[in-house]
């Protein structure tokens, strides 16, 4: 028995749209899954705090730098398509 893998969309995008979804659902995720902490989200997703800075960044997730006390919050992702 071969198992054939089925991919459903609703909409079909260019390759590089559906990484940089995926991505910033990706970050979103583990951001507050996290807290913010990004020494936990490199270790929970097996990258360097370094690439994990850039990606947050990349893809306006974090605040640059928070006050101490700060709630800590991902934007929506409605937010982040405007």
């Amino acid at each position: 028995m071969t198992l054939q893998p089925r991919l459903t969309m609703t909409k079909v995008v260019a390759f590089h749209e559906a990484r940089r979804q995926f991505t910033t659902a990706y970050f979103s995720a583990l951001w507050r899954c996290t807290g913010g902490n990004v020494s936990e989200m490199a270790r929970l997703s097996g990258i360097g705090r370094a690439h994990v800075r850039k990606y947050l960044h990349d893809l306006a997730i974090a605040p640059r730098r928070s006050a101490p006390g700060a709630d800590v919050q991902a934007p929506v992702a409605s937010e982040q398509q405007a």
